[in-house]
């Protein structure tokens, strides 16, 4: 059994070997990451009463919320391009995984906490077991806007090949996130209710439900929202083959990744950190 030695030391002290160990770490992940994201799936179901079915359930409301909102006057949306109820179910879904997303790394890490703290197991590997999950939500809310975009005869466009990179963007934009919050919510689970706030707060500042306004403080706000050009863009690629604002995508997906490795290196440093003092 490999016997592991952990100390106070810094790995900023050694940032070369630091980056090589993430990488060494990231290559032998892939074993157990597989394990872990059978372990959830087996896990999800049996405890779930609808089974797969729960993944669409919330955004099936949510989008039959929306509709009934503008059909009685409380919600005010402008005419789309497309039916209304295809417009929002896009957007839900794909709010949907970024979310997924965004509490795979939380998660993760809370639940395996004591397999990092005895084992000589990488975080990477508890990462990439949950985005698993993320994945198979994915492609069963792929299936379900399948069979609207059949139902409402939308002809299939070839762009729609390239929507799937919008998603992939979404959801690295939720881990990345994640991983910001996931190491200091070992040490305070009350993060949990802040995020969840946040979340709802940031769901009405996202085109979600209704276009990105071209003025006012809530066009200015959905702006430098970073889920706003790659959520819109996906949606239009999807639903009309047509995209509006390409290169803010293209920089938004940039920025994420170089932003991905960043917080990836933050917090496989205050885990060590974090670890220490939760077993302590």
């Amino acid at each position: 059994m490999k016997t592991v030695v952990r100390t106070h030391e810094s790995p900023l002290v050694r940032p070369r070997e630091f980056v090589r160990s993430i990488g060494r770490d990231l290559r032998r992940s892939g074993p157990l990451a597989l394990e872990i994201a059978k372990r959830d799936v087996r896990g999800h179901y049996r405890s779930s009463f609808f089974g797969p079915a729960v993944v669409v359930l919330a955004p099936l409301a949510m989008t039959a919320a929306a509709v009934g909102f503008r059909r009685i006057g409380i919600l005010s949306v402008a005419d789309v391009s497309v039916p209304y109820t295809l417009f929002v179910l896009a957007g839900v879904l794909l709010w949907a995984t970024l979310l997924d997303a965004l509490h795979a790394p939380i998660q993760g890490l809370l639940a395996d906490q004591r397999l990092l703290a005895l084992t000589s197991a990488p975080p990477e590997a508890i990462v990439l077991g949950k985005l698993g999950m993320v994945l198979l939500n994915a492609l069963t809310r792929a299936v379900i806007l399948a069979i609207a975009l059949v139902l409402y005869h939308v002809p299939f466009r070839a762009a729609i090949l390239l929507a799937p990179a919008g998603v992939v963007s979404l959801a690295l934009l939720g881990m990345t996130l994640g991983m910001v919050v996931a190491p200091v919510n070992l040490l305070y689970r009350d993060l949990s209710w802040i995020l969840t706030t946040a979340t709802t707060v940031w769901f009405f500042f996202s085109p979600v439900y209704f276009p990105a306004p071209s003025s006012g403080v809530v066009g200015v706000i959905m702006r430098i929202n970073p889920v706003t050009s790659l959520l819109s863009d996906t949606r239009s690629l999807i639903l009309t083959g047509a995209v509006g604002s390409p290169w803010r995508s293209l920089v938004t997906t940039l920025v994420v990744c170089l932003c991905s490795g960043g917080c990836w290196m933050y917090a496989r440093i205050a885990l060590g950190v974090v670890i220490e003092q939760v077993n302590e």
